[in-house]
């Protein structure tokens, strides 16, 4: 993957950073949840399937006992049509 010029959003807390791949496909990553990674055809997209991801992922260490990683700093933004939106 190439470096990106996307922006990073806050989802659930956790940060996620964006880089497009060369077929123009999104990819998110979660790096405070073990580099969790998704993707979608537009970073919108790559953005809702990173809250299913995240939730899901939440889920399941809590059904572990298992106590999730902090989240990180800051508000939870999507950034829809390159708008800031709180979630």
């Amino acid at each position: 993957m190439a470096p990106s010029d996307l922006p990073r959003d806050q989802i659930l807390g956790y940060e996620v950073r964006y880089e497009r791949e060369q077929d123009g496909t999104v990819v998110a990553t979660v790096p405070s949840l073990d580099g969790i990674s998704t993707f979608g055809a537009s970073r919108e997209e790559a953005a809702r399937m990173t809250r299913d991801m995240i939730a899901l992922v939440l889920f399941d260490l809590e059904q572990d006992g298992i106590t999730p990683p902090t989240p990180d700093e800051g508000t939870d933004t999507v950034h829809e049509r390159g708008h800031p939106t709180r979630t």
